[in-house]
C-alpha cells in the first residue's frame, strides 16, 4: 500500500470520526403526536408512563372537563365519581391513574375529591375533614399523595394514601400551616411545598414516607426569595421545581441530593419553571425566551432547548408552551397551540444512528475505497 493510499484511507477515517462526533453532539429531534379530545375543543397531556400511556383532561361536548387515558392513539373517558367533571394528573406503569373528580349531586361549591382509577368504579379517597382533595401523584405500589382540605380552617394539607386505609396528614415544616405534595417517587419520597396560610411564603420540602410513625421532612429552602415549590422527584431523589430569587423572579431549579438549589438557565428571558425529571436526569418545564414568550423547555446534560425547535414533523405549525412530564425513554408530554387551539401533545424521540452503526458504515466505505485503490 503506497503513501497516497494511506492518505486517502486516513481522510476517510477522519471524515467518519467527524460524522460520529457531529451526530453525538446534535440535539435530539422529536416526532409530535396530537392528543385529540373527548368531543370538545381542547386537551392537555399531564403524565406519561414508561409504556407510552398518557393521561390528562379534555373537554367533552358539553364543555365540561373529563379525565382521559390515551393509549396508542385511542382516547378513553375515565369517567368521574358521578359528578360533571374530573381531571387525571398521573399514571404509573401499571396503568393506575391518579387525579380528582366531582362526586354525584347534590354538590356544594367545588366539592371535588381525590380519585384513583384502578378498577371500576373509581375510588374516592375523601378528605381530611374539609371540603375537597386532589391526588396529584402516585407510585408503582398504587399509593397516592396530594393535597386535601383539613377540618381545622379548611386549609390545604399534604396527604398520603397507602392504598388501603384512609388518607393521613403528613405534616409541614416547623411553623407551617399548609402543605401540598406534587410528586412522589417509587421509594416513598415526596416533594411539594410547605408554607403559611394567608401569605406567599412557601418552602421546597421532601417528605420521607417510609415510616409514617416517624416522617422525616427536609427543608430545601428557596433560591433566595420567599417562595419555592418542588414539582418533580425521580427515583434517585433528585428534585426540580420553581423558586423566587432574591429579586422576586420566578426561576426553575434543580436539586441533586445535597447542597443548595441550583438555578437553571432560561431560553433568554427572565423566568422559568421545571415540572418533571426522569431517572436519566432530563428535566422538562417551561421558560421565557428573549421575546418574553413562554416555551416548553428541555434541560439536558447542561444544555437548554426550546422544544418547539426540535420538532421534526411540524407541518401543522405547533407552538409548545409547556412540557409537563417525561418518561425514562425520553418521551415528553405537555400542551401547545396548533391551528389556534390548545391541544395536548406527545413528543417521541427519533432514534439516532448508534456510534457503532456509523463506525460500521465508515469501515465499509474504507473497505470499498481500498478495493478501488488497490486493484
Amino acid at each position: 500500500m503506497n503513501n497516497s493510499t494511506l492518505t486517502t484511507i486516513g481522510s476517510f477515517v477522519t471524515t467518519a470520526l467527524l460524522c460520529i462526533t457531529a451526530e453525538s453532539q446534535a440535539a435530539q429531534l422529536y416526532n409530535i403526536t396530537k392528543i385529540n379530545t373527548l368531543g370538545g375543543l381542547t386537551s392537555t397531556a399531564l403524565s406519561i408512563n414508561d409504556h407510552g400511556q398518557v393521561v390528562g383532561h379534555s373537554n367533552v361536548i358539553s364543555g365540561d372537563l373529563h379525565p382521559y387515558l390515551w393509549n396508542n392513539g385511542v382516547m378513553t373517558d375515565l369517567g368521574t365519581l358521578g359528578g360533571v367533571e374530573g381531571r387525571s394528573y398521573h399514571i404509573n406503569n401499571s396503568g393506575t391513574v391518579f387525579g380528582t373528580s366531582f362526586p354525584a349531586p347534590p354538590q356544594a361549591a367545588n366539592p371535588y375529591r381525590a380519585t384513583v382509577w384502578s378498577s371500576s368504579p373509581p375510588i374516592n379517597l375523601g378528605t381530611l375533614g374539609g371540603t375537597r382533595s386532589t391526588a396529584w401523584t402516585g407510585n408503582e405500589a398504587g399509593q397516592a399523595a396530594g393535597g386535601a382540605r383539613h377540618t381545622s380552617g379548611d386549609v390545604t394539607k399534604a396527604f398520603f394514601w397507602d392504598g388501603v386505609n384512609p388518607i393521613v396528614d403528613i405534616g409541614t415544616l416547623p411553623g407551617g400551616t399548609i402543605a401540598n405534595v406534587w410528586r412522589m417517587n417509587n421509594n416513598s419520597f415526596a416533594t411539594g411545598y410547605s408554607g403559611y396560610d394567608g401569605t406567599a411564603k412557601t418552602r421546597v420540602i421532601i417528605w420521607n414516607l417510609n415510616d409514617l410513625s416517624n416522617i422525616t421532612r427536609t427543608d430545601l429552602g428557596t433560591l433566595g426569595g420567599i417562595a419555592g415549590d418542588g414539582y418533580g422527584i425521580n427515583d434517585l431523589g433528585h428534585v426540580v421545581g420553581y423558586s423566587t430569587n432574591a429579586a422576586g423572579t420566578l426561576r426553575a431549579f434543580y436539586w441533586g441530593g445535597s447542597g443548595p438549589l441550583v438555578d437553571l438557565q432560561t431560553l433568554g428571558g427572565s423566568s422559568g419553571e421545571a415540572y418533571a425529571i426522569s431517572d436519566n436526569g432530563q428535566i422538562v418545564g417551561r421558560s421565557r425566551n428573549a421575546a418574553d414568550q413562554l416555551r416548553a423547555t428541555l434541560w439536558d446534560s447542561g444544555n437548554i432547548h426550546d422544544l418547539t425547535s426540535l420538532i421534526s414533523n411540524n407541518a401543522e405549525g405547533w407552538v409548545l408552551d409547556t412540557a409537563l412530564n417525561i418518561n425514562d425513554a425520553g418521551a415528553i408530554v405537555g400542551r401547545g397551540t396548533v391551528g389556534g387551539v390548545q391541544r395536548g401533545f406527545v413528543l417521541t424521540p427519533i432514534p439516532e444512528p448508534t456510534t457503532l452503526s456509523l463506525a460500521g458504515a465508515g469501515m465499509l466505505a474504507l473497505r470499498r475505497r481500498r478495493s478501488v485503490v488497490t486493484h
